[in-house]
Parts: C-alpha cells; structure tokens; sequence
C-alpha cells in the first residue's frame, strides 16, 4: 500500500513538473483566450503546418507576440495574390467595395485602404469586417499591426496619413 501511495506521489510530482515546464516552454501557444465567445471558427485546413489547429492562423501583434485569429485566406472574399499577399474585400465587386483590406504575411500586417466617404463610417465597416474575418475583438485589433489610410481621390486632407483603428489610441478623429 506504501508503495503505490509513494509511485501516485511520484507520478503526480513529475506531471506536475512537466505541465509548468511545457508552459514556461510555451509549449502550449495554441490558447485563443482573446477570442471572443460566440466565435465559432471553421473547421478547414489552413495549410500550414506551423502547429495551428485547423481554422486558426496565428499572426504577429504589433509588440511581437502571436496573435490567434481565424483562418480567413479561403473565404469567399478573399484574393491570394502570390504567396504572401491577401486581399479582404467587402464585396465580390472591387470596384464598387468601400474599402479593401490587404493583409501581408510576411510582416504580418493588415492595411486598410479607405474608398468612400464619409471615412469614418467607411473605416467602422472595414473594422467591423476585419472583426468578423478575423473572429477577435475590436479591442483586440488594438494590439495588431494595422494601417489605415486613405488615397488622395477620395480625400485629399487624409491622404498619406496614419488614421488608425477607430478605438485604438492615437486614432485620427474623421
């Protein structure tokens, strides 16, 4: 009887070890605390084998860490160019999309073209879409690598600058 209590102790005691090492380790890095409930994500193949669990990509956060978000490179809105370069549009037309959203993943960063007025409705909407492909918060956006900007045609006072996410400080009041 001593000796099983002493091997349960044992077991215990070593599985306890190994749980905090693998968490120093980050051995368990797949967490996606910051997704908000009610985010259902897909159950599809991302393609990669960078250790994601299908439907989940992880990206680079403006401070460096790794951001969990939905996979969205095969949605229906979604353009691949090359390898690297996605482009998230509102609408299946270009032409008459609001905004479009380009996402690079070799800096991992999203750029966010305003193409209507009035700009700040226009950038709440390409927020909000950027949310729903994404499956984050807005506040989580806050802490990814996003420009916001507008060309010269359709505003020549904004035109070359920072806007920035709408909730995020340093944001441009529109």
């Amino acid at each position: 009887m001593k000796k099983i209590s002493l091997l349960l102790g044992t077991v215990a005691v070593v599985g306890t070890i190994l749980y905090g090492l693998s968490v120093l380790l980050g051995v368990w890095t797949d967490r996606t605390d910051d997704v908000p409930p009610g985010v259902d994500f897909p159950i599809v193949s991302n393609g990669e084998n960078d250790g994601s669990p299908s439907g989940i990509v992880r990206v680079r956060g403006a401070s460096g860490e790794e951001i969990a978000v939905r996979d969205f490179r095969n949605d229906e809105f979604v353009e691949a160019v090359g390898d690297d370069i996605y482009i998230l549009r509102d609408t299946a037309a270009s032409a008459t999309a609001s905004f479009a959203i380009v996402y690079t993943t070799n800096d991992s960063a999203f750029t966010i073209s305003l193409r209507k007025e009035p700009l700040d409705e226009t950038r709440v909407l390409a927020e909000e879409a950027l949310v729903r492909y994404l499956g984050v918060t807005r506040d989580r956006l806050c802490d990814l690598l996003i420009f916001v900007g507008v060309a010269r045609d359709v505003n020549e006072f904004y035109a070359g600058q920072e806007l920035g996410v709408s909730n995020c400080s340093g944001s441009q009041q529109l």
